[in-house]
């Protein structure tokens, strides 16, 4: 019993055995196979993919990344027209129907990531993606259609998806009918929003019936517009936080820290504080909605405004004001929503502040 036992244990070693002893020569090598393509290099030498997707520069952007105000959740991604640029499903929809306002709230919203701004796609078409010019491939490349009706706007690169959310929502011609000749104010939200970069750096936006001092209708974009934009600035140096600084100005101009060239800044800084403190003390008529939803003067009512100081900055009064100072708030509004503090656009933006000063003095 023990032998028959053995027998089928070792049986299979045995046969093993014979098939490796059994193997015959190796053959002839097979002709050799079709060149590859040569692998993309990029700029510095490297492959190109690997410029970004090699482990730590992907970690240096994700560092990055996370100081940017681009990384934090956002709200409002369930209002239809606040969706497209306060979400990534958003952004990503609004972008690939060309719609501004969209057709469907969200009931979540993911804050942005990678493929928020990045994707081998454009509008359905591939994305300009050139190795030999160090483009990595941007999901929005066309011309930009503003919400406030006027030109598209077109950068000619990668800085058109910066332009889908940082160009105004509303122009001053939402408020303004140009009948009679009070305006009435009915948010507290009014100005163009908090994306009137693009069209700051392209010298459009402001309420340009105010002329006295200049017109501001004839400065048109800044050379930062027209031979820079979004990308050369903010990026410098493929910088994901998106903050400028002044190593990305020093080919261009001498500045110091805080971007100021000439001083020019700092006195556009000075003009809007001048312009917040008469749009302060500025008298209006309160107003207010009556049984039927129609904005209504309170009769023998008064409001000070259109600005009012809060613990975050400045903030619109609803209420009825004279028209040149309702343009007056319209231009504070949009040099201030720009942010730039002047840097932008500077001859535009001072036009704008100087034409509202010349409202009250």
């Amino acid at each position: 019993m023990l032998k028959k036992f053995l027998v089928l244990i070792l049986l299979p070693v045995v046969l093993m055995i014979g098939f490796i002893a059994c193997e015959g020569p190796e053959g002839p090598a097979g002709p050799a196979g079709a060149a590859g393509n040569d692998g993309q290099i990029g700029p510095d030498g490297s492959l190109f993919c690997l410029t970004c997707h090699a482990t730590e520069a992907m970690d240096a952007i994700e560092m990055q990344f996370a100081q940017a105000g681009h990384s934090e959740p956002y709200t409002r991604f369930t209002s239809t027209s606040c969706a497209p640029c306060h979400s990534h499903e958003g952004f990503v929809e609004y972008g690939n129907n060309g719609q501004i306002e969209l057709d469907e709230a969200y009931t979540h919203g993911s804050k942005m990531t990678c493929g928020t701004c990045h994707s081998h796609s454009n509008n359905g078409a591939p994305a300009v993606f050139d190795t030999t010019e160090g483009l990595v491939p941007i999901r929005f490349n066309d011309p930009v259609v503003l919400r406030t009706g006027q030109p598209d706007m077109d950068f000619g690169n990668n800085s058109n998806v910066c332009v889908r959310c940082h160009s105004p929502r509303r122009a001053w011609s939402e408020y303004d009918d140009e009948t009679g000749d009070m305006v009435m104010l009915t948010s507290s939200h009014a100005g163009p929003h908090h994306g009137a970069q693009a069209t700051g750096l392209m010298g459009m936006g402001g309420d340009h019936r105010l002329n006295s001092v200049s017109d501001a209708s004839t400065l048109g974009p800044s050379t930062h517009g027209t031979g820079a934009g979004c990308v050369s600035c903010h990026m410098n140096d493929n910088d994901h936080t998106f903050k400028p600084v002044a190593a990305a100005c020093v080919d261009c101009h001498a500045v110091d820290d805080d971007l100021d060239y000439n001083g020019k800044s700092a006195a556009i800084v000075a003009k809007m504080a001048t312009l917040a403190e008469y749009l302060v003390a500025v008298e209006g008529n309160a107003i207010a909605r009556d049984t039927a939803g129609v904005w209504q003067v309170i009769p023998d009512s008064m409001v000070h405004g259109p600005l009012h100081l809060e613990e975050d900055g400045y903030h619109p009064v609803v209420g009825q004001y004279e028209r040149n100072v309702y343009s007056a708030f319209w231009n504070y509004m949009t040099v201030m929503e720009d942010q730039s503090g002047g840097v932008h656009n500077p001859p535009y933006l001072e036009a704008l502040l100087d034409n509202a000063i010349a409202v009250f003095e």
